[in-house]
C-alpha cells in the first residue's frame, strides 16, 4: 500500500437543463485550484464531477425538444465540458465522450499523481 497521502474533491452535480454559466465555472475553478495545490504538495488527487440527467427540469427540457432525457443530457455534456476547459480547469477535468455512457460527464472522474 502506498504511503502517498490522498486528496479527493467532489463538486456538486450540474443540472444540464440549460447552458452552463459563470456559477458552474466558478465551482470548477475552485476545485481545480484545490487539486493543483494538493498535487504540488505530493498528494495523490482525485476530482469527481458529474451531472444530473434524472431531474424533472431535464425531463421537461428533453420533452420540449422531443428527446429522451438521456439523449438531451448527452447533447448538453459537450457544452459543460467546454465551459470547464475554457475556465482553465482543463488539467483536472477528464476528457469525456457524450456518446459513451461509461465515460460520460455523468460518471467522469479524474485521478492524477
Amino acid at each position: 500500500m502506498s504511503d502517498t497521502p490522498k486528496y479527493y474533491v467532489t463538486t456538486a452535480i450540474d443540472y444540464v437543463n440549460g447552458v452552463p454559466h459563470l456559477g458552474h465555472a466558478f465551482e470548477k475553478i475552485g476545485a481545480d485550484v484545490l487539486i493543483r495545490y494538493k498535487r504540488m504538495t505530493g498528494h495523490d488527487t482525485w476530482l469527481v464531477v458529474g451531472s444530473d440527467e434524472h431531474s424533472q427540469s431535464v425531463e421537461k427540457e428533453a420533452k420540449a425538444k422531443d428527446m429522451t432525457p438521456e439523449a438531451y443530457s448527452d447533447s448538453m455534456v459537450p457544452r459543460f465540458l467546454a465551459t470547464t476547459r475554457a475556465s482553465s480547469a482543463a488539467s483536472s477535468v477528464p476528457a469525456a465522450s457524450s456518446t459513451t455512457r461509461s465515460a460520460s460527464w455523468s460518471t467522469a472522474s479524474a485521478r492524477s499523481t
